[in-house]
């Protein structure tokens, strides 16, 4: 007698189970029904340039303006601080200078970044300012009337920031290999 009460229980049990899943059932295909739909409106809109294609256009279109904003306005600030640090360094001129000139010539010769060498026919200094980077020739020479001026213009314009271009050829050198290429 046991065994047939327990009979209902699980008749209860199975049509509850039944129930549930039809329901389960039902929410799925309700679900994907949606799920197309909303994907087909979507991949139409879009396909025809309709307002969710337009406002992802905008949306996208706003964000590269901040983007560009950001963009400038780091920029800008880059630009500001390199402004400061010029006027620093016009500021800081007559101090190097004073510092520069009051070197004696051993220190200068210390200091000197370029070739500095008496000339060949002994008339005055000579300072190189370009070489040639395949020969090494001289391309740019200014010729100043003793050591002392020759040393201080050396370390001056290093101390004003020029630096020797590393890419400049000699019209030999140049000719050469144009001819070679």
């Amino acid at each position: 007698m046991g065994a047939y009460s327990a009979l209902p229980a699980e008749k209860e049990v199975r049509a509850n189970m039944k129930r549930i899943w039809s329901e389960l059932c039902r929410e799925v295909k309700l679900k994907r029904q949606l799920l197309l739909w909303d994907f087909h409106s979507w991949l139409g809109s879009n396909l025809r340039g309709g307002p969710d294609f337009a406002e992802y256009r905008a949306r996208e279109a706003t964000e590269e303006l901040r983007q560009d904003i950001h963009t400038l306005q780091y920029q800008l600030a880059k630009a500001r601080a390199d402004r400061f640090d010029l006027e620093q360094k016009v500021n800081d001129s007559p101090r190097i200078f004073e510092n520069v000139f009051a070197m004696s010539k051993d220190t200068l010769r210390k200091k000197v970044c370029f070739a500095v060498y008496e000339s060949p026919d002994h008339t005055g200094w000579q300072v190189i300012t370009q070489n040639c980077c395949l020969c090494g020739c001289d391309l740019q020479v200014h010729t100043l009337p003793s050591e002392r001026e020759a040393l201080l213009f050396a370390v001056l314009i290093h101390e004003a920031g020029y630096r020797m271009p590393h890419n400049l050829a000699c019209t030999s050198c140049y000719q050469e290999g144009v001819a070679n290429a």
